[in-house]
């Protein structure tokens, strides 16, 4: 057996061995982590908390555009910093720390600063927001790919997703119910993002636990704009061409939604 399968057959060892622990801490994570920061990137309470300090719907867009520009903008700097490592865990767990440190950033700016202020600091944490979220996501996207064979990935990613999503539901109506409504700790907003940074952190501290296998090929270490050049190439290919667009359709689709909040908002009270 030459080096290279040599390798190969090592890495597939090391996720057979280890695949219970990572398909739980990762799924526990994926739960929590869409909790957390669905109570964030939810079309209600950031952009009604916006509205609230501003009163001013393109100053919402304006804080909106500001995260989804940093998330877009970064994920390119997040496949070029990864495809060249053996392993990326520890990369992401900087990066997840970031992401949440600018969730925790969310919640002191509306406990501790002015409202003229706030706006200003609440919307640069959500730039920071997008940055580390849009290349924590490419990372975490290969370490599942690494460390959960294919046929258990689908039906993880769906548990993960209906486990997320339900506990989400809940967490969210306490947040509108019982912190925002009672205005909690003096300012419920900043409250409910308080709970989103403690339970995203409690999500991402389960990722300690991962025991990430070393890829046995990686890419060689390229610049950003040699990597912008491959986009074209791709899409030469059809079938990825079709989802990049469905994909593009769908997101800029989402965009209308916290508007749509604050127009319930304001018509029906």
């Amino acid at each position: 057996m030459n080096a290279e399968a040599s390798a190969e057959a090592k890495f597939h060892e090391e996720v057979a061995a280890n695949l219970t622990r990572n398909y739980v801490s990762q799924l526990v994570h994926g739960m929590l982590a869409m909790t957390g920061f669905r109570l964030v990137n939810a079309p209600t309470f950031v952009p009604a908390y916006l509205f609230a300090l501003t009163g001013s719907t393109a100053l919402v867009g304006l804080a909106l555009a500001a995260q989804h520009l940093g998330s877009f903008v970064s994920s390119i700097f997040g496949a070029t910093a990864i495809e060249h490592r053996r392993r990326i865990v520890d990369l992401g767990l900087r990066y997840g720390w970031m992401m949440r440190l600018s969730v925790l950033g969310l919640a002191l700016s509306g406990f501790f600063l002015p409202p003229d202020v706030t706006v200003y600091v609440f919307a640069a944490f959500l730039c920071a927001l997008g940055v580390f979220s849009g290349m924590q996501n490419v990372l975490w996207n290969v370490l599942l790919t690494k460390t959960i064979p294919a046929d258990r990935r689908g039906m993880m990613i769906g548990l993960r997703n209906f486990l997320g999503g339900m506990t989400a539901s809940a967490v969210a109506y306490v947040g509108g119910k019982y912190l925002v409504e009672s205005n909690a700790l003096g300012n419920g907003y900043a409250t409910t993002f308080l709970l989103a940074f403690v339970l995203t952190a409690a999500g991402l501290t389960l990722l300690y636990l991962v025991r990430e296998p070393e890829s046995p090929t990686v890419r060689a270490p390229v610049s950003v704009r040699e990597r912008l050049g491959d986009i074209p190439v791709l899409l030469q290919d059809r079938a990825f061409a079709v989802y990049f667009w469905a994909q593009t359709l769908a997101t800029v689709g989402t965009l209308a939604l916290p508007f749509y909040i604050l127009f319930v908002g304001k018509t029906q009270g």
